[in-house]
């Protein structure tokens, strides 16, 4: 859900709630976003500005990328893994 707005010059500002502790973001070609939450170990994954699913994933993840199939790979810094979320 919308976390808050504001914004300054024009322009909008939201924030989206998504997990404990956000590291990593990639955006995917078809718009979708991917947060990697470090503290709560899950993706969350973000459809028109809004969280529409959250995946478990290793320990601490960090970073986070796209591939151009859109396979999701998540480094997990804790647990010295990558977890690879399916399109």
């Amino acid at each position: 859900g919308a976390g808050g707005t504001g914004g300054t010059g024009g322009q909008a500002v939201t924030s989206i709630t998504v997990g404990t502790g956000p590291k990593g973001v990639a955006v995917a070609s078809d718009g979708t976003v991917y947060v990697a939450n470090q503290f709560s170990s899950n993706v969350s994954k973000i459809v028109g500005g809004v969280v529409t699913a959250t995946i478990t994933v290793g320990s601490s993840p960090w970073g986070v990328a796209v591939a151009s199939d859109g396979t999701v790979y998540v480094a997990n810094s804790s647990s010295n893994t990558v977890s690879v979320i399916s399109p």
